[in-house]
């Protein structure tokens, strides 16, 4: 049953992995070839070691706030920005006017509202496979409040952001970076990740591939640069890690409902004090200035 779902899945993204590997190997023409060679190495180096510092606190619950872990986790995201910002100017090889040529050659008449669904559809499978057997690392009393505290975090830094920045769009409009579909698709990925990921890489590689056809699709439908879209795939990363991060898994006890831990993953941290953090986020709007206040209490 998992894998006919799984199948189904990858299925349904077969279109829109194709038209991004086919943006992807053209982008390849548009750089030297030592300095790509050099960009994808260090990316790759990066991500494999979040990646395995993610899986590694992920399943141990780690909660803590110091620098070293908190670099290893958000090593990606850090990745990413660093790429959007740098493309901003034309720098590298993703160069931002250099993708927005190709589209206009190859994909002039580019329309589909797909990303609007596919956006939420990591999430969604995180509330979903529970009715397969699959159990995730949380309850679905935690699991919401994550989910919910995630997308609005989220969102509060993305649209922030667009405010404080006001980057024009590459066609018509403003207020363009970070993007918003991207950042909440990329954290609905990770949620997909941090629930199921220790299962089967199949499982967040699924959610991951969503959240790239997501960006993808926010650039073919000259909505946003290249730059946006890396930049929003950090945003929702490192958002739903900061929120895994300090949430204190009571919600059971809070509703009334028995304040049980899953025993699997929680028994080793049940006989250790309760180290994690509290986190507040003020907005703060005036006509003098638009910006948002973090206190984080450890």
């Amino acid at each position: 049953m998992f894998g006919a779902i799984i199948s189904v899945y990858l299925i349904m993204l077969n279109n829109s992995v194709l038209i991004f590997s086919n943006i992807l190997r053209n982008l390849i023409h548009l750089a030297d070839i030592m300095q790509l060679r050099f960009l994808l190495i260090t990316i790759s180096f990066i991500i494999s070691l979040s990646t395995k510092a993610q899986l590694r606190d992920s399943l141990n619950r780690d909660h803590s706030f110091k620098s070293a872990v908190l670099a290893k986790r958000n090593l990606a995201p850090l990745a990413l920005l660093s790429a959007g910002i740098y493309t901003i100017h034309g720098g590298g090889p993703f160069n931002r006017e250099e993708v927005k040529r190709y589209k206009d050659e190859n994909y002039p008449d580019f329309e589909s509202y797909l990303e609007d669904f596919t956006e939420f559809a990591p999430a969604a499978l995180v509330f979903a496979l529970p009715a397969t057997g699959l159990k995730p690392k949380n309850d679905f009393w935690n699991r919401t409040p994550l989910y919910l505290k995630s997308g609005l975090l989220t969102m509060g830094v993305t649209y922030v952001s667009k405010a404080l920045i006001n980057e024009k769009r590459p066609y018509i409009g403003v207020q363009s970076f970070p993007s918003g579909h991207t950042a909440l698709a990329f954290a609905s990925a990770t949620f997909l990740h941090k629930e199921y990921g220790h299962l089967s890489p199949l499982i967040s590689i699924a959610g991951y591939a969503t959240a790239v056809q997501v960006g993808v699709y926010r650039i073919l439908n000259k909505r946003h640069w290249v730059s946006d879209v890396l930049a929003g795939a950090a945003v929702g990363i490192f958002c739903t890690n900061i929120v895994y991060s300090t949430h204190k898994f009571r919600w059971k006890k809070w509703f009334g409902i028995g304040s049980r831990r899953n025993k699997v993953h929680y028994s080793s941290m049940e006989k250790k004090k309760n180290t994690t953090a509290n986190l507040t986020l003020i907005p703060q709007l005036s006509s003098n200035h638009k910006g948002m206040l973090m206190v984080i209490n450890f």
